[in-house]
């Protein structure tokens, strides 16, 4: 699995494949190794991701990464409701999932709903900016950039990551009364319950997506996926 990731990492997507296929046969339960193969077979021909779906128990339906996949490939066909209700659930199962995000964003707006579609997008520049941040502070003289993180990670929830910050600040700099009030007052917002977002920062929580359906992989035949591939390769000359 750590080889197929670095394969990736590197764009030698080819290799990748060849190992997660293996790896999934072995482990088809696990998620991890069925994602990352589903995301890469969700830009390849149809008929191997429809193969690879149809492979996948019941069980699969609650890891986060396999409905990005499922929403990949559906958003790569133009399907963009359907895809849309694919990224919302692996938004509701893993909010800090940047790229389920950012595409949610994008296929609400192309379904023709921009203001909700801006708030998702917002979320993702968020969450790409956290990344960055966390990336830059890797000692401690790189801390100047700790008061922008733990904003960022108090607006998207992370009520958690936020108080830990807030924390190590505090503790490299004793000296400095207000990041230690600031960790107290961090403290307050968090409990044993808490999950690592908060579920009531979340944008569009008043949406009804049981209006959106989720794909019915019945309706997708190997036929279909043939004929369209071969449709596309004989349409196109130079």
């Amino acid at each position: 699995l750590a080889r197929a990731r670095q394969a990736i990492n590197s764009d030698r997507t080819a290799d990748a494949r060849k190992l997660l296929e293996k790896f999934t046969q072995e482990l088809p339960h696990d998620w991890e190794g069925q994602a990352m193969l589903g995301q890469i077979l969700s830009s390849e021909e149809d008929q191997s991701f429809l193969l690879w779906q149809r492979s996948l128990s019941s069980e699969a339906d609650s890891d986060s990464r396999i409905w990005l996949a499922r929403g990949l490939w559906l958003e790569k066909r133009g399907e963009t409701k359907c895809a849309a209700r694919c990224f919302r659930e692996a938004f509701e199962l893993e909010p800090e999932l940047i790229t389920a995000v950012s595409h949610l964003g994008q296929c609400i707006r192309l379904n023709g709903e921009p203001q909700i579609a801006e708030l998702f997008s917002q979320r993702a520049k968020l969450l790409l900016r956290v990344r960055d941040l966390a990336t830059r502070i890797d000692e401690q003289q790189n801390l100047q950039w700790a008061p922008e993180l733990v904003q960022c990670l108090e607006s998207l929830g992370q009520f958690w990551e936020a108080w830990a910050w807030a924390n190590v600040v505090s503790r490299s700099a004793p000296m400095d009364s207000s990041w230690k009030q600031q960790a107290q007052r961090l403290q307050r917002l968090v409990n044993k319950d808490l999950l690592r977002t908060d579920r009531t920062k979340l944008p569009a929580r008043k949406l009804d997506w049981n209006q959106v359906p989720l794909p019915n992989w019945s309706e997708y035949s190997f036929e279909e996926s043939t004929t369209i591939a071969q449709a596309t390769k004989s349409s196109i000359r130079f």
